[in-house]
């Protein structure tokens, strides 16, 4: 399970402290220290650079609720408690949210979240089809979105793909800082821009739509063919057929 955090450039370490749920208040948690890096928007005359953590917590029991927080390692500097639960070891029914372009309104679009999760509270994850905002290049847009799902993701993990509003003079670097995703896809494009992984009896693979099919395609039919999985999907957010006259 990998999380991630922002922080002023003041905070110049990460740490997340992790427990399963039932271990009960008396118990000391687990400490995994993260990875911290500089995001920058050249844009921003104020608090122009950020310092993003991220660690990736490993050896988890299946199908277990964990609790957690994050800080920078001193006592008093913690965060609120959240919560993810990992996956089941063998087979087991699961469902998992799927959310079109969010890109803007993210104040109505934070209801039909929430609605979604109440219809099905056991969701196991959110899949999210790129243009998460607006305008990838600027931080604004990127701040009001993780702002708004803060209690969602939160708790819920979230599983992007870059849409063409990801990207700017061509590159989704933003999109890149801000999310830590596997580095499993092909070597033909850049890290993080296309990734797959296993859930239960399903694979998902997830590619980037913006970039032309044939630098992801071999990757793609590799991972199809060698996956046992009972359930395959793949998310990308270009459709493949526009209801637009001549795209």
């Amino acid at each position: 399970m990998s999380i991630q955090w922002r922080t002023s450039t003041e905070v110049g370490e990460g740490r997340v402290r992790y427990q399963e749920e039932t271990a009960g208040d008396a118990a000391k948690p687990l400490e995994a220290v993260a990875k911290t890096i500089s995001v920058e928007d050249i844009g921003l005359l104020e608090d122009a650079v950020n310092h993003r953590h991220f660690v990736t917590l490993t050896n988890l029991t299946p199908g277990t609720t964990y609790t957690y927080s994050v800080g920078d390692g001193t006592e008093g500097h913690w965060s609120r408690t959240g919560q993810f639960t990992t996956a089941p070891a063998g087979e087991a029914a699961f469902s998992f949210l799927y959310m079109g372009d969010i890109q803007a309104g993210y104040d109505k679009w934070i209801g039909l979240a929430k609605q979604a999760l109440t219809t099905c509270p056991e969701a196991a994850f959110c899949m999210t089809a790129g243009d998460q905002i607006n305008r990838g290049g600027e931080r604004n847009d990127w701040d009001a979105f993780f702002d708004i799902t803060d209690d969602i993701f939160g708790r819920l993990p979230m599983v992007p793909t870059v849409g063409n509003h990801e990207l700017y003079f061509n590159e989704p670097k933003l999109y890149l800082d801000l999310f830590h995703l596997p580095d499993n896809g092909p070597a033909t494009i850049a890290p993080e821009r296309a990734y797959s992984f296993e859930y239960g009896t399903a694979l998902f693979v997830v590619l980037d739509g913006n970039l032309p099919p044939d630098d992801q395609a071999s990757w793609l039919q590799e991972r199809l063919a060698s996956s046992k999985a009972v359930w395959k999907f793949a998310l990308f957010h270009q459709p493949l057929y526009s209801v637009a006259e001549g795209r």
